[in-house]
């Protein structure tokens, strides 16, 4: 029995950090692409369009779609959070290069 519930953690934390990797990965790609854009308030803009996915993703769980699994307030703060430091790595990392 305990071994069983170990494996079901480490599977819901190793899907977690998979998810954590995505979202991060999503900030990067945005404010790559708003950079590329010349936007001038692209920090801000990223945020604009992470909450906007996460109103749609929300939507979609409240009506019935089979899209995304269900997510608690926290779950959506931390794509957010993960998103937004994808976004400023991406800004630090040009301003090295």
């Amino acid at each position: 029995m305990g071994s069983a519930l170990a494996m079901i953690l480490s599977y819901s934390i190793n899907k977690s950090i998979i998810w954590a990797i995505i979202h991060f990965l999503s900030g990067f790609s945005i404010m790559a692409l708003l950079k590329q854009l010349n936007s001038d308030n692209s920090l801000i803009l990223l945020i604009i369009l992470l909450l906007i996915y996460e109103a749609y993703e929300f939507i979609v769980i409240q009506s019935g779609g089979i899209m995304f699994r269900v997510e608690s307030n926290l779950d959506i703060i931390y794509d957010l959070i993960y998103g937004t430091l994808g976004g400023l790595f991406y800004i630090k990392l040009c301003k090295k290069i």
